[in-house]
């Protein structure tokens, strides 16, 4: 295919894809490594008249393997794009991949019957359709609240799924297969969805996306940075002392930089490694930066690159929508606000039914701080953490920039209330 947007000049290596049934065929690339070849293994279904089940079956098989091996070689990559079949790219490198040999391709298929990826072709309908995304501390759970309020759209329950790191746990697969073309009384399709909102800032969620669900619509709520770390440390602290009894309580100025050492991502280079500051760092709050992971703009000039110095790769989501907003519009202080959130996300979603209004939305940091960590909670506007706050400022600052002269450019991304 055609560059859907420019890209630096680099070397590409088609992905063939893994045929395992008529209706699913998903992209394996084998991992490669010094004078061996790690052999995919793919099970192959029968053929019948169970397409739901094929896509299920195919969908696990595929995302079993990925996850289970990303961290050792090449992750999962779409066909359906040139710069998707050689891996995402990062605004300052290309990840070198391996071609997958005609003979090492029929040994992992082991058939030739012609299929579509994950029932995104041929009109099928694919598990998911959309997903609250991020950020944390940003409003995604009182989404999901609303969210479960509505007959038109299925969350997969009140549990989290991530396909960043534990999308096959909690029965996903069974629970998004048993509501293919559930319709609601009135008659109105019902939509599937997640909630996950460290997909964008993990090194695969993004990336099998782009895989299995390149026509996913996501939710994305945003906060100003200083409100944000405020209240996700705050969050961590009583969280743990609520959970284990431990009071997880590092020095302010120990949370500049990255969360993981070496690593731009939440969870480190291998999608595993402990993050010990439990994501808050001043690097989470640099918003634009994983949205940028979305592949929405042009990335062409020196204006929109300088505000974005990351090495966290970019991938590919030409048909994917976006509904960017702020936590602020969850305010039910300015009905009118709130009023046209819910009917612009409502028309984003293509809802037709009646939509419940939205109910009163508490931020957690203004909600009482235990007794146990009163003393110690964080209040960010104190004297000390003044070079914290700058850090924060700058990448909101900076978010702003980026969000209002690249991103919303983006014919793919809506935002309700533009002038809030």
């Amino acid at each position: 295919g055609t560059p859907r947007r420019r890209i630096p000049p680099c070397t590409f290596f088609p992905a063939a894809p893994l045929r395992i049934s008529p209706w699913a065929s998903v992209t394996l690339q084998t991992m490669m490594k010094p004078g061996k070849v790690r052999e995919g293994r793919a099970a192959l279904i029968r053929r019948g008249p169970a397409p739901k089940a094929a896509v299920a079956f195919s969908f696990a098989a595929a995302l079993l393997f990925g996850i289970a091996e990303a961290g050792r070689g090449p992750s999962l990559r779409s066909s359906n794009a040139v710069h998707q079949a050689s891996g995402p790219l990062s605004p300052r490198r290309l990840r070198e991949q391996s071609e997958v040999s005609p003979a090492e391709r029929e040994h992992l298929s082991g058939d030739d019957a012609s299929g579509v990826v994950l029932g995104e072709e041929q009109g099928a309908d694919p598990l998911i359709e959309l997903a609250v995304v991020g950020f944390e501390k940003c409003g995604t759970s009182f989404l999901m609240d609303h969210m479960l309020s509505i007959d038109e759209v299925y969350m997969g329950g009140k549990t989290e799924h991530c396909l960043s790191t534990n999308g096959l746990k909690n029965n996903f697969i069974d629970r998004y297969t048993e509501h293919l073309g559930e319709v609601t009384s009135e008659g109105f399709q019902v939509k599937r969805g997640l909630k996950c909102p460290r997909d964008l800032q993990d090194k695969y969620g993004i990336s099998n996306y782009e895989q299995y669900f390149p026509n996913i619509k996501l939710v994305i709520s945003t906060r100003h940075p200083v409100l944000w770390f405020q209240s996700f440390y705050n969050y961590r602290l009583s969280q743990v002392e609520k959970n284990t009894g431990e009071v997880w309580h590092p020095p302010v100025k120990d949370l500049i930089g990255q969360c993981v050492e070496g690593s731009p991502y939440m969870q480190g280079e291998d999608g595993h490694t402990q993050n010990e500051k439990r994501s808050v760092c001043t690097d989470g709050a640099n918003f634009h930066h994983y949205l940028s992971r979305l592949g929405k703009t042009s990335m062409d000039t020196e204006e929109e690159m300088s505000l974005l110095k990351h090495e966290m790769s970019i991938h590919s989501l030409p048909d994917a929508k976006i509904f960017l907003m702020e936590i602020g519009q969850f305010s039910l202080e300015n009905e009118t606000l709130a009023s046209t959130f819910e009917d612009d996300l409502g028309t984003f979603l293509d809802l037709n039914g009646h939509v419940q209004p939205l109910k009163h939305h508490r931020s957690r940091a203004k909600r009482p701080i235990a007794d146990a960590t009163k003393d110690i909670a964080l209040d960010i506007c104190d004297e000390k953490h003044d070079l914290v706050r700058s850090i924060l400022v700058k990448a909101g600052r900076d978010a702003f920039v980026w969000i209002r002269d690249f991103f919303l450019r983006s014919p793919d991304v809506v935002v309700s209330s533009r002038e809030h």
